[in-house]
């Protein structure tokens, strides 16, 4: 994966290297291993919770950046283990080696086009 020249997964590497950096100062593990990409994971959430255990908890970081449950603090919709793990890996895998699709453009007002929702322009006098 290292060597892929997908845009995405150079993106991650690059974010990632820049993170190791200052966490670690072992080269071989950033060559050879990597942390869990908690990045990843967030995004995923926001489209999907397949292969993942959720429950409704309160939630707390600490001042030192944990998150840890807090039955005080407002519910809300939370991971908190995989059903399957593999077949996240592999749906990250194959989405970060996927080509990039080029962002559809609104021919009215040249800003970028969201598929299902419209987008700001459409609202905007541009479309009047």
């Amino acid at each position: 994966m290292r060597k892929s020249s997908s845009p995405s997964l150079r993106a991650v590497l690059e974010n990632y290297h820049a993170w190791y950096e200052s966490w670690n100062k072992d080269p071989q593990f950033y060559r050879t291993g990597s942390s869990v990409l908690f990045d990843t994971v967030a995004v995923y959430l926001a489209f999907t919770q397949r292969n993942l255990v959720t429950k409704q908890m309160g939630i707390r970081i600490t001042d030192d950046g944990f998150t840890v449950p807090d039955p005080a603090a407002p519910k809300m919709h939370v991971a908190v283990d995989w059903m399957n793990l593999e077949a996240y890996h592999d749906f990250l895998v194959a989405r970060l080696l996927a080509p990039v699709v080029p962002a559809r453009v609104c021919e009215l007002c040249q800003s970028p086009a969201i598929q299902t929702r419209g987008h700001a322009g459409a609202a905007s006098k541009k479309h009047g």
